[in-house]
């Protein structure tokens, strides 16, 4: 573990034993300070998922970072152009988290969290996963989030 990274690490376990200072002089004059590469084998990662659009509105993707220049730039405009017409950009203006579909999602997700007993960050991300592997498996709520007032600009 990286040293700025350790005093903040015990410190959320309830330990405190010196400060990142004292942690790195202490790791130097033991000859321990040095960079030690990958202390285990990466994780296989899996494949992305691919969905394909057969006809316009079946598959709906979104970045909504807000105007960020990558998102104008025209490779991005190319690459839609070519999608004829089974992608669309939305640009929305910043600071509007309410006409972002995504909060509709996360809130759907906190409020069904919300009503268990979570034990660890491991159980709460257990639990956010299975609610948003359910939402996968129910299409009509998903509809219902882009039919909120605030959404409908994206049926339109």
């Amino acid at each position: 573990m990286r040293t700025e990274r350790r005093v903040p690490a015990l410190a959320d376990e309830g330990v405190y034993l010196a400060s990142e200072s004292t942690f790195v002089r202490l790791l130097r004059a033991q000859g321990q300070n040095a960079h030690r590469g990958r202390a285990k084998q990466p994780k296989q990662q899996r494949p992305a998922t691919t969905h394909i659009a057969s006809r316009p509105g079946e598959l709906w993707c979104w970045d909504m970072t807000y105007g960020h220049p990558i998102h104008k730039a025209a490779m991005i405009k190319t690459y839609v152009e070519q999608s004829k017409g089974m992608l669309k950009l939305f640009y929305l203006p910043p600071y509007s988290p309410h006409l972002n579909p995504d909060e509709t999602v996360w809130a759907h997700v906190k409020r069904d969290v919300s009503r268990r007993l979570v034990e660890n960050k491991a159980h709460m991300k257990q639990l956010a996963l299975s609610v948003l592997r359910r939402l996968q498996k129910l299409p009509i709520l998903i509809m219902s989030f882009f039919r909120q007032p605030e959404c409908r600009y994206i049926l339109e």
